[in-house]
């Protein structure tokens, strides 16, 4: 539904993974509904950890302490479907948000008996409140120093915890053989006695829980990392162009106060779905394809954009006026705008890719209003855009505004 609002119900030009990219890479930054409601569910256990106990939480709160509490349950290998619990959608759903992104680095030493999807009993995981609350919580605390499982009488007189014998060989028979091999003959002295570690201190739990602002757009990030793709127009224009600095690219847009439809015009070329003539053939075979300029050889986006006599003339005449006021080394780049310079060029370039990008426009605007290029209705058009953001107090307009004075153009 939100892919067809992007496309105004029209075809998709766009790989959905494509457009869940940050502009940084090419995309538009969408968000995806189920990484946005994973996301919601993510702050759910960061307000939720603030306090545990609140009249808010206390359901949930009498719910986790079933299962050794909502802090021991995000360490735990844990299957929604296996819980001994019933939970509810909600409480599944903030569980399954967590599973998403939280990977865990098996290793036999720190293997949790608890809540843990491999360790079954009647096809449901394991959780006994008197063998959690006296820290017996690790598949190795089960075994000896010689890699072999504790009969009941060694376990009782190792950690003296009055269990049943049922308790006991419900536990030990749900240990899977494959655990059992990876303990044989090996050496190790588990504790009696463990608190289990806190997932606040856990890299994810950093990023997830940290209180500074803005962290929604990086935990949104970690469920799209896996659903976004790399644009096929890079592979495209790297048959032509080497060493490109795409990021650079993709970004150069949103470093000035534009309208989208500026915007848009640069993001459709790079990405090759430009509405020229010769790209709407392939919707409708009986259009004509002459160019809307010269009206003489195909529409493409090379001869629109740069080749038509018209443009050509337009490019020409925009070079002559940056080398003379303002850049006197200039090289033309109008598809990718020009990104590698050094620092002490920067404000020259900065205002270069704004005079590129508004021509670009330009170019546009004339083949859909039946006019030709022209570069004394740019300038205007130029001297308009600088009017129009003169007022405003954003940080790109102001930044703009300097640049222009220092170069002392269009002011």
């Amino acid at each position: 539904m939100l892919s067809n609002f992007l496309w105004k119900n029209k075809t998709h030009y766009m790989r959905k993974s494509v457009v869940l990219n940050e502009y940084g890479k090419g995309g538009l930054n969408f968000i995806d509904f189920c990484s946005l409601n994973s996301t919601f569910k993510i702050n759910w256990i960061k307000q939720y950890l603030k306090n545990p106990t609140s009249i808010w939480n206390f359901i949930s709160h009498h719910v986790f302490s079933h299962l050794g509490g909502l802090k021991f349950i995000l360490l735990c290998n844990y299957n929604i479907q296996k819980i001994p619990l019933k939970l509810s959608n909600f409480h599944q759903q903030v569980l399954l948000a967590w599973a998403l992104i939280y990977k865990h680095n098996f290793s036999p030493h720190i293997c949790y008996i608890w809540n843990n999807c491999n360790i079954l009993y009647k096809n449901k995981s394991l959780f006994y409140d008197k063998w959690f609350n006296n820290g017996i919580l690790l598949v190795s605390q089960l075994f000896n120093s010689r890699g072999l499982l504790y009969n009941y009488s060694k376990f009782l007189a190792r950690y003296n915890i009055p269990i049943t014998p049922k308790e006991f060989s419900i536990v030990f028979d749900a240990i899977p053989s494959g655990l059992c091999i990876l303990f044989k003959n090996a050496d190790h002295s588990p504790p009696l006695s463990l608190s289990p570690s806190d997932p606040l201190e856990t890299s994810l739990g950093k990023l997830c829980f940290s209180l500074n602002r803005g962290m929604n757009s990086k935990v949104r990030a970690l469920f799209q990392g896996d659903l976004v793709s790399v644009p096929t127009a890079t592979f495209y224009w790297s048959n032509f162009v080497s060493n490109i600095n795409w990021k650079k690219v993709w970004s150069l847009p949103q470093k000035f106060l534009l309208t989208n439809k500026v915007k848009e015009v640069s993001f459709k070329l790079i990405h090759r779905f430009q509405p020229v003539k010769h790209f709407l053939q392939k919707l409708k075979n009986d259009i004509d394809v002459k160019c809307s300029f010269c009206e003489s050889l195909p529409e493409t986006c090379s001869h629109l954009f740069w080749y038509c006599e018209f443009t050509h003339e337009l490019w020409n005449e925009i070079n002559t006026f940056i080398v003379a006021c303002i850049f006197p080394d200039y090289y033309k780049n109008v598809l990718f705008g020009a990104c590698d310079h050094s620092s002490k060029d920067e404000n020259a370039f900065f205002l270069v890719n704004l005079i590129l990008l508004l021509a670009k426009f330009h170019i546009y605007k004339c083949k859909f209003t039946n006019k030709k290029t022209n570069f004394s209705v740019f300038l205007k058009e130029m001297e308009q855009y600088i009017s129009t953001i003169s007022p405003s107090k954003n940080k790109k307009a102001i930044k703009t505004l300097n640049v222009l004075c220092t170069y002392k153009v269009f002011t």
